[in-house]
């Protein structure tokens, strides 16, 4: 019943699991009988461990001394879980990832959790996705971690974090400076946020974030051209995630403009934002003079055969693109015999998705299988 095992497991990863396990058998008299099977893999070195059922938390996480724990997505945590685990966080000095994503974890439970990060020196990456810590458990994390020494990526998306809380994370990473990933997305972020985002990142306020996730919020337009504008002095973000947040035309434009000064985002993702011609179009321009950017996903936006044009021109000059994701934007067969020939002349691009009718479809796909055969046999 463990995540990632088998039943029948073969005899040598059996001597694997027992010359881990060694350590910790005169623990055994004491686990509980009904509790859930565990497997530690020794692989590399690393010893993970995964958990299915709800049953004594402290007990694994405390005797196992395991590098990563993973409980999630399966519901089985909840608070008094959670405040188990949070009880072993602060006498284990060799946890280093904790998977709780998806195990309905709340208030108390968050509080407890982020408690145990004060006197916890050793935990690097915490998942705490698809929870409801609320208000109150993201404004207590934020403190936590302001000075956290180790942590490199937080996840809090779709916790219901409200106002403070999510202005609360975002300061933090102005005095954090160990986080390189954080993921908010899908918390209700607003405009206020957005401009606090912006505060963050401007000028590179924050010198070590890496990857932002702020998608499925509601900044708006303003929050759009906020970051963007931003984001045109930082040196040090790599990989953003805007999708579904309405940014639409002014938010695009603004975007556009970013790309022609920033080289230093590779990953771009703007799906999904109410985007129509002339947002579409400052995009595809500036991809004639970015030299960073490899991922772009502007898919299911509203524009079509114009912005099919614009960016055939620029991928016969762009040599930093390699994915190109245009799905459910309405491109149609003259845009898309154009992006066909700007297609084999490009010799970066080896993923390009778009929806066209199956006679072009066909088209397409030629000269980009000619390239992933010579780039992946």
């Amino acid at each position: 019943d463990v995540l990632g095992s088998s039943s029948n497991n073969n005899s040598n990863k059996t001597d694997s699991a027992v010359s881990v396990a060694a350590p910790i058998t005169t623990t055994l008299a004491t686990r509980p009988a009904a509790a859930a099977p565990v497997v530690v893999e020794n692989e590399e070195e690393e010893e993970n461990v995964w958990v299915e059922r709800k049953e004594e938390f402290s007990w694994i996480a405390a005797s196992f001394h395991c590098k990563r724990l993973d409980f999630g997505p399966n519901k089985v945590v909840g608070d008094s879980g959670a405040v188990f685990i949070a009880k072993s966080l602060e006498i284990n000095a060799r946890l280093l990832i904790l998977n709780l994503e998806g195990n309905e974890i709340g208030v108390r439970g968050g509080v407890a959790l982020v408690q145990a990060l004060k006197t916890n020196a050793s935990l690097e990456g915490l998942n705490l996705d698809g929870n409801k810590i609320g208000q109150e458990g993201a404004l207590a994390l934020a403190d936590s971690l302001a000075l956290h020494p180790t942590i490199s990526y937080i996840y809090v998306r779709e916790n219901n974090i409200g106002y403070r809380g999510g202005m609360a994370m975002i300061h933090m990473l102005k005095r954090n400076k160990s986080i390189r990933k954080v993921g908010l997305s899908r918390n209700d972020l607003e405009y206020d946020h957005a401009l606090a985002i912006a505060a963050v990142l401007g000028h590179d306020k924050n010198s070590t974030l890496h990857e932002l996730d702020i998608s499925g919020n509601k900044i708006g337009p303003r929050g759009g051209v906020a970051i963007a504008r931003a984001l045109e002095s930082n040196t040090i973000l790599q990989e953003l995630v805007v999708a579904g947040n309405a940014i639409r035309n002014e938010g695009g434009i603004a975007m556009g403009r970013l790309l022609k000064k920033n080289h230093s985002i590779q990953s771009l993702d703007l799906s999904n934002n109410d985007m129509a011609l002339r947002g579409a179009i400052a995009i595809a321009d500036a991809l004639k003079f970015n030299r960073g950017l490899a991922i772009l996903d502007l898919s299911a936006n509203h524009f079509g055969n114009a912005v099919c044009i614009a960016m055939a021109r620029s991928l016969k000059v762009n040599v930093s693109l390699q994915y190109l994701d245009l799905t459910f934007t309405k491109l149609c067969r003259v845009g898309s015999m154009v992006l066909v020939h700007a297609l084999s002349l490009n010799s970066t691009l080896d993923y390009c998705f778009c929806h066209f009718d199956s006679l072009v479809t066909g088209e397409l796909d030629s000269p980009l299988r000619r390239k992933q055969r010579t780039n992946y046999s």
